[in-house]
Parts: C-alpha cells; sequence; structure tokens
C-alpha cells in the first residue's frame, strides 16, 4: 500500500507477467505509456516494441504512478523511493530525478523474495523470465508466440532457453504459481 509497494509491485509484475528485462524496465519513461500498451525498447532493437498490458499490470502502474502526483511524459516511469532519493541527495548534494538502475531493480526483488521465500531462493528478474517462458510452454503456447513475448530475436534462442532451464524453470514456475495462489486467496 506504500508508494514504493506499489512501484516494486509493478515492476515485479512486468518481470513475471510480461517477462521484460531489467534493462528495458529501467528505460521506460510515462510517455512510452498509454491505456492498453506499453512501447518497450527491446534488446538489440532499432525501434520500440508495443506490448499489451495485462490488467492487472496496468492497474499496478496506474496506481503507482497517480501516487506520484504531476508528472510529465518525460518523466522516468520508476524512480527511486523517498529513503533512496534523501541518500541520493546527501550523497551528490541534490536529487535529480532518474530512472531507477537495473542494479536497483535486481536489489529490490531479491530484498522482496528474501522476505517472502527465505534466503537462498535463487530468484532473478532472469530467472522469471525462464519462469514465464516454461509456464507458457507448459500451457501450450507456440514456440514463436513465447519468442516475441521474451522479445528474442530468434525461436531458436527461446527453445535454448526451454530446454536448458527445464528442471530449474519448471520447478520455480511451480513454486511461483504455489505463492502467489496463496498470496491472492489471503486476500
Amino acid at each position: 500500500t506504500t508508494q514504493t509497494g506499489m512501484r516494486d509491485r509493478a515492476i515485479v509484475l512486468l518481470l513475471l507477467v510480461h517477462g521484460l528485462r531489467v534493462g528495458e524496465i529501467a528505460q521506460l519513461y510515462v510517455g512510452d505509456l498509454d491505456d492498453t500498451f506499453l512501447n518497450v525498447m527491446r534488446k538489440g532493437a532499432e525501434q520500440k516494441t508495443a506490448v499489451l498490458l495485462a490488467p492487472e499490470v496496468r492497474t499496478a502502474i496506474s496506481d503507482y504512478l497517480t501516487g506520484r502526483g504531476e508528472i510529465t511524459p518525460d518523466a522516468p516511469v520508476f524512480v527511486a523511493s523517498e529513503k533512496g532519493k534523501v541518500a541520493a541527495a546527501q550523497l551528490h548534494g541534490v536529487y535529480e530525478e532518474r530512472p531507477l538502475s537495473a542494479r536497483a531493480i535486481r536489489a529490490m526483488l531479491t530484498r522482496r523474495c528474501n522476505a517472502v521465500f527465505g534466503r537462498g531462493h535463487g530468484i532473478t528478474p532472469h530467472t522469471l523470465r525462464h519462469a514465464l517462458a516454461t509456464r507458457a510452454d507448459q500451457e501450450g503456447a507456440a514456440l514463436g508466440d513465447i519468442s516475441a513475448m521474451l522479445g528474442h530475436k530468434s525461436t531458436r534462442i527461446t527453445h535454448t532457453y526451454l530446454t536448458k532451464t527445464s528442471g530449474r524453470g519448471d520447478a520455480l514456475a511451480g513454486m511461483l504459481a504455489t505463492r502467489y495462489a496463496e498470496v491472492v486467496t489471503s486476500q
């Protein structure tokens, strides 16, 4: 329910539901959003790709941005928490609003997963991409569709994803699905 919590929830949903890379999330600006799509600069791409946002992701991002107050299209979507802004101002003398870094996103995910699963969970932004791909494959999605969802240039990369991580991806997908179901039913 906090502003930081809403930010973190939106980021985790982008990782888990859409399989975005942390670098792609870190490069998002308010102008990249519209009512239903998010324009993402995919790894190695020359132009942005429109990603149809799942309703729960769209709501999470909207809730977070509403809490930030008035923002312009050239403002980064995800920024430091109030605590982070104070720390940056102490370190640099002033806080200039800039996108949350990929490193900060990884640290946030580790911190949040430690709180839910305990240390040693092995969950990273990249394992969430693998879990998403595994889950889509298990549910019968076509290889080409999974490849497009992950922003891969070739289905060969996606095929490698699915074969190299079949055991780990299956276990992680199952663990996350079980935990997500527990959280949803307890609300």
